[in-house]
């Protein structure tokens, strides 16, 4: 048995595809997890200095931040990531240069757009959601909106560069830490406490993106060494990316309704105490992050080098890894969810059931493998665009069902449900266009001998 088990190991060291993944996953998982233990510091701050409705108005606010971002970014993130390989198989760097510098400018431009919209029309916003308190942060997110959508869009540069410590600090963990820091130096000032958590996140965002920019600026250089200024069709860009966006904006729709509606026929209350089940939960797909960041731009080179055997080792190996990290941190949660959430503080034990549910729609999640990521790789982004925008749907209507009868729970039940259909839909399709199956045991007993 050691015998067998020895020699599987010295076949996966020979692996270098699995190497890779390993070395670079590790890499990510190390800062996924001080990023994550940021976060979870940074709502223990809100939620014992400010309570669960403080925390509830920054989790508001975050929502409608990420949701205008991802309209903002227009899916060229995806395309960098895709396209970064292909440019550099076919000798052609200075492309991604010019796609770079491009995707920029009509980004930046796009996001100041969006931004002045939400700082105009707050006000109406805010009374949607019945809380017209909500007025002035939804303001500061408006403002903060450009220079956070220019960070994520240099993180995932970054990525598609694999230059995944870069990559890796720049994460949303290190703005929430940096916010942590500066939530103490904001109190004694003359700002109302629920502004307080948006500001501290905003300023964190702004050092980051200046950081962030001037490092990705020299890691550009190092790539692409050519002194001609070259264009590309951002036109036939954008035919790549706005199905991208638009899955991608579905994702977060799916995922952040269950918060809007709360707030909507709830309070701000209510959503930080399912916002910090939902984050607890989160911890079931720790590993699934960072090894999806690196899997992204290594399933790109394999696709562009028709690799499908690769393709298949690879993607069984990362279930594998799925499933030994995201099941123990399962099996925690579900047994011990008030003793977890009462970290937070003890309004956010009501939250226990909710996370029981939300703990089984994230193992699934994780078991399922990195569907959506193959999809959108590979060229069939408007399958996946066509399966978010059905599931984006569904989500809505469960919620409108579930959560004036069930409160949080209701709202845990719909984003479970939703969850465990985008993947079943989008395991069966990747399997239908390539013969992979995501589900990693499954695909290893079919396929044996890849």
């Amino acid at each position: 048995m050691v015998d067998r088990l020895w020699a599987r190991f010295n076949v996966l060291r020979g692996d270098r595809g699995f190497m890779e993944l390993i070395r670079g996953s590790g890499l990510v998982l190390f800062f996924k997890i001080l990023g994550g233990l940021s976060a979870y510091i940074f709502t223990l701050v809100i939620g014992r200095v400010f309570g669960a409705d403080g925390y509830g108005v920054f989790e508001v606010c975050f929502t409608i931040l990420m949701i205008a971002g991802t309209f903002s970014r227009l899916g060229l993130e995806g395309v960098w990531i895709r396209f970064f390989p292909q440019f550099k198989i076919d000798q052609s760097p200075a492309k991604f240069k010019a796609l770079v510098r491009q995707s920029i400018a009509l980004i930046s431009m796009v996001s100041v757009i969006i931004g002045i919209a939400v700082f105009l029309f707050s006000g109406p916003l805010s009374e949607v959601f019945h809380s017209p308190s909500l007025k002035v942060p939804f303001q500061i997110t408006g403002l903060i909106l450009p220079i956070y959508v220019i960070l994520s869009l240099l993180t995932e540069g970054f990525r598609a560069m694999k230059r995944m410590k870069a990559f890796s600090v720049l994460q949303n963990g290190s703005a929430l830490l940096l916010a942590v820091i500066f939530v103490p130096i904001l109190l004694p000032m003359d700002i109302q406490e629920d502004r307080v958590a948006i500001i501290a996140y905003g300023i964190s965002v702004l050092i980051l993106t200046m950081i962030g920019g001037w490092f990705f600026h020299r890691s550009l250089d190092r790539q692409v060494i050519s002194g001609v200024r070259r264009k590309v069709d951002m036109n036939a860009m954008l035919r790549i990316s706005i199905p991208i966006m638009l899955t991608g904006a579905l994702f977060y729709i799916i995922n952040w309704t269950d918060t809007l509606m709360l707030q909507y026929f709830m309070n701000e209350t209510n959503v930080g105490v399912y916002q910090g089940a939902f984050r607890v939960a989160t911890l079931i797909t720790f590993s699934q992050f960072a090894i999806n960041s690196v899997f992204a731009p290594m399933i790109s080179s394999y696709f562009a080098e028709s690799d499908m055997s690769a393709m298949r080792r690879l993607i069984r190996q990362v279930g594998a890894l799925n499933f030994s990290f995201s099941v123990p941190v399962f099996l925690i949660l579900v047994l011990f969810p008030e003793t977890v959430l009462g970290l937070f503080g003890m309004e956010f034990k009501e939250g226990a059931g909710a996370l029981g549910i939300l703990a089984i729609s994230q193992l699934f999640n994780a078991l399922s493998g990195p569907n959506l990521y193959i999809l959108n790789i590979t060229g069939k982004e408007k399958v996946a665009q066509r399966i978010m925008a059905l599931v984006a749907v569904m989500n809505i209507l469960l919620n409108l069902w579930l959560i004036p009868l069930h409160g949080i729970m209701g709202a845990a039940l719909a984003s479970t449900v939703s969850m465990v259909i985008w993947n079943i839909f989008a395991t069966w399709y990747v399997y239908r266009y390539y013969r992979i199956i995501t589900l990693s045991f499954l695909d290893a007993w079919i396929h044996p001998r890849d």
